[in-house]
């Protein structure tokens, strides 16, 4: 018998992987590491050092994480949904690349037809204890989850302000000459193939559903728990954290704030111009 240690080949995983094109520009992720760096330095003051992260067998258990449950979520569909193609989004020069965008029939009761769903997916080895209602026992059941401690537990900080961000610009990217005044902001997106094309659907601001899987469970012995938790957005502050976060993002750049959107008058279903 002959036994040896060989290459894991991590590297050539990583390579191998399909993701969508990645603009050269400025990114959700590195403007909200650099926010966050002057928040938390303790935590986030790091980020972004180690350029060869991809290759750590750490990220690419996160990888293989996220191609298993997407491939598996694809191959079980819900009804009434329909999952869009993997998209870079764009918006006021800032680049953005959910995990999986999910166009979902809404109700007759819902205020409008259609919703887009951003799912991302977590593999993480922090502790979920603080988001547990009692931190030493499993959770068998969705009352045993705390979902509050998503925003109390500065550990998920950059999981609430990504999925934010990215909220803003599915809901902002998506206005087709339509007066945006409170309550009447209205937003639409073009129907996929298989559903009538007669005109624009108008849709809900977008949800977002988090699926995290918790490697080292609570820290206390249980461990691999999975996690789900969905994020509702009003229009206020999808416009609200955008205007800030486009305004820390420009001057990161040194963008002048000179972009003005424009709407071609004889598309007036097109997406805005930035001049």
């Amino acid at each position: 018998m002959i036994v040896r240690a060989i290459d894991a080949g991590i590297d050539q995983w990583v390579a191998r992987r399909v993701t969508p094109p990645r603009t050269d520009g400025l990114h959700v992720s590195v403007v909200l590491t650099e926010m966050l760096k002057t928040v938390n330095p303790d935590r986030y003051g790091t980020w972004g050092r180690n350029k060869d992260r991809d290759f750590d067998p750490m990220w690419e258990a996160g990888y293989m994480w996220e191609d298993v449950l997407a491939k598996a979520l694809a191959d079980r569909p819900m009804p009434n949904t329909h999952l869009l193609p993997p998209k870079e989004l764009s918006l006021d020069g800032i680049f953005g690349t959910p995990d999986r965008l999910i166009l979902e029939a809404q109700p007759t009761t819902a205020p409008a037809p259609w919703r887009i769903i951003d799912e991302e997916v977590k593999f993480t080895w922090m502790t979920c204890a603080g988001l547990l209602v009692n931190p030493k026992k499993r959770p068998e059941a969705i009352e045993d989850w705390n979902p509050a401690g998503l925003t109390e537990d500065l550990r998920f900080t950059y999981w609430m302000l990504q999925s934010k961000t990215y909220a803003a610009m599915l809901w902002l990217r998506r206005y087709r000459g339509r007066v945006r005044s409170g309550s009447a902001t209205c937003a639409y997106i073009e129907t996929p193939e298989g559903y009538p094309r007669d005109e624009p659907w108008p849709m809900m601001t977008p949800l977002i559903r988090l699926r995290a899987l918790f490697v080292n469970g609570n820290y206390r012995g249980e461990l691999a728990i999975p996690a789900a938790f969905e994020i509702e957005y009003t229009p206020a502050e999808l416009e609200t954290w955008w205007t800030s976060f486009r305004d820390y993002a420009h001057k990161l750049a040194s963008i002048a704030l000179t972009h003005t959107a424009t709407l071609d008058p004889d598309d007036p279903c097109g997406e805005p111009n930035v001049e």
